[in-house]
Order: structure tokens, then C-alpha cells, then sequence
């Protein structure tokens, strides 16, 4: 799917949550979110947190718009790791989602991104996460295209 920045509607962060990027001393919250996000999801690999930073983290990582989110008690909410004109990953907690969290980090990961010079923003949706496919036609992400998956 593809979005163009030029048309991106305002971010918001709601009171009571805080959105920090990511840095040395955040980096397992990231990977604390990754886990329990995606634990419950198919084909989940369960990698260890160095495995999942060197899956996510390559020359086009874009530190300062990737984002996790967390109430102002700690309790984790989702997450969003991005690089260059690319979504990598976003997650919401199970308990959390329906509640506009995804939407959030997404908003803000976006405005991040068109902040930092990208004009448009790519990213991947598995065909058995209807959710998600849903979370970001409304965003206004148009499909591009449709690979196929060999094994």
C-alpha cells in the first residue's frame, strides 16, 4: 500500500499516553510491544530481541520516527518502526486494540516521516490481517500491488 505525505490529516496524542522513538535505552519496550502485539498472530517467529533489532534495524531505519507508545503508569500500548518512505512494523497490544492506538502511532510515525523530507509512504499487509487493511484504507493508503508468498 502507498500514502502520499501531501495529504496527511493531523496527529494527535491523547492525554494520558506518552510516544518515545526509539534509542538505546527504549529499544526492549519496542521489542516488549513486537512480542505481546504478535505472539497470538500465525507464523510468529519468536525471535529473540537481537534477531528482531537486526530484522528491523538496516542502513534506512529511521530511529527518530519509529515510536512506542505507553500510558503514563507504563503500561505498553503499541509500537511503530519505520524507515526510510517505509511502515515497517506497527502493533497494538490485544487488550488494546479497537481503541485507536494503531491509528495514533501510525499519524505520528507519518507526520515523523514527511517531517524528515519523505513525499510518500510504502508498507506491507499480511491478506489474513483484515484489521490492519482496514486501519490504513482509512488512513488513505492506496493498494499498489499484490505479491505472492512461494514456499
Amino acid at each position: 500500500m502507498r500514502l502520499d505525505l501531501h495529504a496527511l490529516p493531523p496527529t494527535a496524542i491523547p492525554a494520558g499516553i506518552t510516544v518515545q522513538p526509539w534509542e538505546e535505552d527504549t529499544r526492549h519496550l519496542f521489542f516488549q510491544a513486537y512480542q505481546r502485539s504478535f505472539a497470538d498472530r500465525p507464523g510468529f517467529p519468536g525471535w529473540s530481541q537481537q534477531q528482531w533489532i537486526d530484522w528491523t534495524v538496516d542502513d534506512a531505519f529511521r530511529p527518530h520516527c519509529s515510536l512506542v507508545a505507553r500510558r503514563h503508569d507504563g503500561d505498553l500500548l503499541g509500537f511503530v518502526t519505520c524507515a526510510q518512505g517505509f511502515l515497517i512494523q506497527i502493533g497494538t497490544l490485544p487488550a488494546r486494540r479497537g481503541q485507536g492506538i494503531g491509528r495514533m502511532l501510525a499519524l505520528a510515525a507519518l507526520d515523523r516521516l514527511r517531517a524528515a523530507g519523505d513525499t510518500h509512504v510504502l508498507l506491507d499487509i499480511n491478506v489474513n490481517n483484515p484489521a490492519s487493511a482496514a486501519l490504513f484504507s482509512g488512513l488513505g493508503f492506496t493498494p499498489i500491488a499484490r505479491r505472492a508468498r512461494y514456499e
